[in-house]
């Protein structure tokens, strides 16, 4: 999925990221707390979602307000707990979108943590994130003549009321 934050200027920011999962309505995935959607999420907690699937020429755009997992719930991230040693290190070693002199500062400190951490690797700024979702909208082509259909669902609060419309293409 293609996760959009907005920087302290407003500035749209997307990326892609791995969707763990849909549970309870909420949209969940997970990055280090002090990355740059880290910090743009604590800062504007608001977050679109794009889905696209060629194949199928199907589009799902969500909107909505984002919260972090607790403690317990980061801790029991599937990902993280599946991670193999060298994955762990990695996360522990490389700070997402940091400046760098080159690759080898990098693997230097690969090995350093290799050395620190023989057995298990502590967990570092790693969270996840919930997005309930304020609006969803399907795009899928249809026909020639008509060429696409477009279908949105909103509503104003996370417990309120879905509205169903239909969209012009």
């Amino acid at each position: 999925m293609t996760l959009s934050t907005a920087d302290s200027f407003g500035m749209p920011d997307s990326r892609m990221m791995l969707l763990h999962w849909i549970n309870d309505g909420r949209f969940q995935f997970s990055s280090y707390d002090t990355s740059v959607k880290g910090k743009q999420l604590k800062a504007h907690p608001k977050a679109a979602l794009l889905f696209y699937w060629k194949k199928t020429d199907q589009v799902v755009r969500v909107r909505g307000a984002v919260k972090k997992f607790t403690a317990a719930q980061t801790a029991n991230l599937r990902p993280i707990k599946r991670g193999s040693m060298d994955e762990r290190l990695h996360d522990w070693v490389f700070r997402q979108s940091e400046v760098i002199q080159g690759t080898e500062e990098l693997e230097q400190a690969m090995r350093e943590a290799q050395g620190r951490y023989p057995d298990d690797v502590p967990l570092r700024d790693w969270t996840g994130y919930f997005l309930t979702p304020l609006s969803i909208e399907f795009f899928r082509t249809i026909s020639a003549t008509v060429n696409a259909e477009r279908l949105r669902f909103s509503r104003r609060r996370p417990s309120g009321q879905w509205i169903a419309e239909r969209l012009t293409p």
